[in-house]
């Protein structure tokens, strides 16, 4: 439990500035008691229920990313922005797939994941995936009520161990992967995961990276005539060792049906 709480506090501190800035989060006049332990139950397996039939219906969606990265050479300097991605982005049973299209608004072959500076995947549905999926055995503590985007919403702490984990940080030469932790937050209404945050929570002391932290939102996007709650907007900040930060903000849209096509003009990002 105190484990949990400390993770929460974490996330939330690395998140401070990520997605919570276009949509902030507020405090709930007169906010209900906190739900009891069965209730808790009850709210997450069908969280759980709407999170997996979410990411098993990703695969018919492909959208349009837009990604700026910016750095800071030391803390405390002003943000500087050092280029601009777009990519085409689908999601499939085998993860997700990225076709760069250009960068800096000029046209290019190169393939996303060689890229050089920082880049991140697993930002579309992976890690909601990664996050319910009974088999990673995830561990959940309620927080608190909040209101997001004008709507009463479950805040939970989770926490994924290492030996049930796919979060795998590169950096250099250094591969691992990491237990991971953070937010969950829910809608009480509908069940529907609005926001996440995560970040690693076992850094070794002689890796360059010293923190990382993420935060993803989700939201309706109409394709023709349908509405669907998909991912809008996530931002990734990490800083090293060195003090030196990485700030990359995504962007979401353009959102279309996949077709057969552009599954096989994708790159394999492994």
């Amino acid at each position: 439990m105190r484990r949990l709480a400390s993770i929460a506090a974490f996330a939330a501190c690395l998140a401070c500035s990520v997605a919570a800035q276009n949509n902030p989060e507020s405090p709930i006049a007169d906010a209900p008691p906190a739900p009891s332990s069965g209730e808790q139950t009850r709210v997450l397996e069908e969280t759980r229920r709407v999170a997996l039939e979410y990411t098993a219906n990703l695969p018919n969606f492909i959208c349009t990313e837009t990604i700026q990265r910016s750095l800071i050479a030391k803390r405390g300097q002003p943000w500087k922005l050092a280029d601009t991605l777009i990519l085409d982005l689908a999601f499939s049973n085998k993860g997700e797939s990225h076709k760069l299209l250009s960068i800096n608004g000029k046209p290019t072959k190169k393939i996303f994941t060689n890229l050089d500076g920082v880049i991140s995947d697993s930002d579309f549905g992976t890690i909601l995936s990664w996050i319910f999926r009974p088999k990673s055995q995830t561990h959940f503590q309620w927080e608190r009520w909040t209101n997001l985007r004008g709507l009463p919403t479950h805040v939970f702490s989770y926490h994924v161990d290492q030996s049930h984990s796919e979060f795998r940080m590169i950096s250099d030469k250094l591969q691992r992967i990491a237990a991971f932790g953070g937010l969950v937050y829910v809608d009480r209404e509908t069940s529907r995961v609005m926001r996440i945050t995560y970040a690693p929570t076992d850094i070794p002391s002689y890796w360059p990276i010293a923190e990382a932290g993420s935060a993803l939102d989700y939201g309706l996007t109409t394709i023709g005539e349908q509405q669907f709650f998909l991912p809008r907007h996530a931002e990734l900040i990490l800083t090293a060792r060195n003090g030196r930060q990485a700030r990359n903000v995504m962007d979401f849209g353009n959102y279309r049906k996949f077709s057969a096509e552009a599954i096989f003009s994708f790159e394999k990002d492994r």
